[in-house]
């Protein structure tokens, strides 16, 4: 969700309409709506959050590192992240 909420509005579009959503968990985000939405939350606080969206039990928060080189497509999007990830208790 990170990499996806820093390319241009119209790539992420563009992505999303040839993507599907299967339900992880009960947390996942299934539609292009809901991540859209997300998106907009994680450019607005500058980090994306999982909350067992992917596997129950596993929360992580993820940022965007600096350095790096834009990727082989020319599209300067960005190219590294850091994230921690744990067990809910």
């Amino acid at each position: 969700k990170l990499f996806l909420a820093h390319l241009p509005a119209e790539r992420r579009q563009a992505l999303l309409e040839t993507l599907s959503f299967p339900a992880m968990t009960r947390r996942t985000l299934t539609s292009a709506k809901a991540i859209e939405a997300e998106c907009r939350r994680i450019t607005a606080r500058g980090c994306s959050t999982d909350d067992e969206e992917f596997m129950a039990g596993l929360v992580a928060v993820a940022v965007l590192g600096s350095g790096g080189t834009s990727p082989a497509d020319g599209s300067g999007g960005p190219v590294t992240t850091l994230t921690v990830a744990d067990a809910t208790p």
